[in-house]
């Protein structure tokens, strides 16, 4: 690690110590995955690659041979000598041609490396394989220099904001590529590169705007989505943002690149009745038949969504926490607008597994709603598990309304345990859905209370194993917080063909409230 740390330092400066905690982690995750497998019957107060690492170093000697050293040690460090037989038995992949020897004829390689580097690679080549192997890491640090250059000219191009605020930008976007990259890699294949400062500032021009600093940042890691207005498919399931469906309502939010903010924002805000004195700029955007769209404040930093009164009235609602957004200080790395605190929750939920991907009729997408406690309720009974949760709708909201003042989307799914349908100590291998019944309220005060048979005119028939039957509906509130709670009746057997009594299967309470962050 010692070597590692000389190089990184040579190479990263200043930001070597995020490399190198890196690395770090990746050996422990490597060492705790061989010491999972391993049963060596050693029992020691503290972990063996602790141990190692805070033995005594073998002093440089060219006579060291670090294959006859691991055959001598591998009873003290067991698991750590199962890595390194796996690790030394891996070839070197560098080419050894006669154009690459001709590279590092006579001291042209030694006069490149000063003497504390070439000490260090001289000893790493003679513990492993000699000269030979020595040429080959003056090779590796001539790629390490050119790598340094390339990130530094990558760091000098971010040069006009605060390094913490570009690190923090980075971050977010890696998180958001990388899960895409595991769950959805034909939406992360829609990201376009990221802009230039002169795209940015002719946007700005344009729009007579002045983005904030993090808005910027973002922007230049990545430059919205690419998406053809042609491909239905595409405009249903690939938006960075996701959406949900219920009856002819379909949702799918992407994030617009540079060129077509300029464009719609100027097509659509000669439309919409802003204050002057604020500038707004449209950031997202649903490209299905039902409009949604989200609404970047220049001045202030905070992102809205538009209502159904957002033409030509300007109704729209705060996407985040007021008092989150810091656009106080030009120069400070404390810097958050809407846009990136928004970016950063969401890519949080899309982690923690709180929205995830939904598939129907062969198209995926990232779906709203939440399939994670407490945003998302369960309950099991006789076998029969019911889920649910809801979303609010505030492209649907009319917030100068009285008894329809917030529409809320809720989404259920319903599932037969493995064991089947358990009544009585008897077991069924299927159930049919017969009845709904639903409370719900607005506040504390029950505002509806619903009874009838089937949902959306569906009575679902349950086995083990099976796919969730999953539906949406929708309901009004008058307040922006309630709940549902209510149960379903199902018979054993099949409704045509019943194989017992009917039965209740519980609904837990799930909320519909109006939420810090709107997506």
């Amino acid at each position: 690690m010692d070597i590692v740390k000389h190089f990184y330092e040579k190479i990263y400066g200043e930001d070597a110590n995020e490399y190198l905690n890196k690395i770090s982690d990746d050996v422990t995750e490597m060492y705790n995955k061989y010491a999972e497998s391993s049963n060596n019957g050693i029992a020691t107060s503290e972990p063996e690659l602790v141990r190692y690492l805070k033995d005594s170093k073998c002093p440089p000697s060219e006579a060291f041979n670090i294959l006859d050293w691991w055959r001598v040690e591998s009873r003290t460090y067991p698991t750590l000598a199962k890595i390194a037989r796996d690790v030394l038995l891996i070839p070197l992949t560098l080419p050894m041609g006669d154009s690459l020897l001709r590279g590092f004829e006579g001291t042209v390689y030694r006069n490149d490396l000063d003497a504390d580097l070439q000490r260090a690679l001289g000893f790493y080549a003679a513990v492993s394989r000699g000269e030979e192997l020595f040429i080959r890491a003056a090779h590796i640090y001539r790629l390490h220099q050119v790598r340094k250059a390339t990130y530094q000219t990558w760091r000098e191009s971010f040069n006009m904001y605060p390094w913490p605020l570009v690190k923090r930008v980075k971050r977010c976007w890696d998180r958001l590529k990388n899960w895409l990259t595991i769950n959805l890699p034909e939406a992360k294949a829609t990201l376009r590169r990221g802009a230039s400062e002169a795209d940015i500032q002719e946007l700005e021009k344009i729009l007579k705007v002045k983005l904030p600093v993090p808005t910027r940042i973002l922007y230049r890691f990545c430059d919205g989505q690419e998406c053809s207005a042609n491909d239905f498919d595409s405009r249903v399931s690939l938006g960075l943002i996701g959406g949900y469906c219920f009856y002819e309502h379909m949702v799918n939010v992407y994030l617009l690149p540079l060129s077509q903010i300029i464009l719609e924002t100027q097509e659509i805000t000669g439309d919409i009745s802003f204050d002057s004195r604020s500038k707004y700029i449209l950031v997202a955007a649903s490209l299905t038949s039902s409009i949604k769209l989200f609404f970047l404040n220049c001045t202030s930093g905070q992102l809205y969504v538009g209502t159904r009164n957002l033409l030509p009235d300007g109704e729209m609602l705060p996407c985040v926490p007021n008092d989150l957004i810091n656009l106080q200080n030009a120069s400070s790395d404390q810097q958050q607008d809407a846009m990136l605190l928004w970016l950063e929750e969401h890519a949080r939920r899309l982690e923690n597994g709180i929205i995830k991907i939904r598939e129907e009729e062969g198209i995926r997408s990232i779906n709203l709603f939440p399939e994670e406690p407490p945003l998302c309720s369960t309950a099991i009974t006789n076998g029969v598990k019911v889920r649910a949760s809801s979303v609010l709708i505030p492209e649907a909201a009319d917030l100068r309304g009285h008894s329809e003042k917030y529409l809320f989307a809720y989404s259920i799914r319903m599932s037969l345990m493995p064991e089947g349908c358990i009544i009585g100590g008897m077991n069924f291998s299927s159930c049919q859905l017969h009845q709904r019944h639903w409370v719900i309220r607005a506040n504390d005060v029950v505002v509806s209370d619903i009874s009838g048979e089937a949902v959306i005119g569906m009575f679902p028939l349950l086995r083990p194993g099976e796919k969730e039957f999953v539906y949406e509906s929708c309901t009004p509130l008058p307040t922006s917080s309630g709940s549902v709670k209510g149960s379903f009746t199902f018979v054993p057997g099949r409704l045509a063909d019943p194989k017992g009594r009917p039965f209740e299967a519980e609904v837990a309470e799930f909320s519909l409230r109006c939420p810090d962050y709107i997506f």
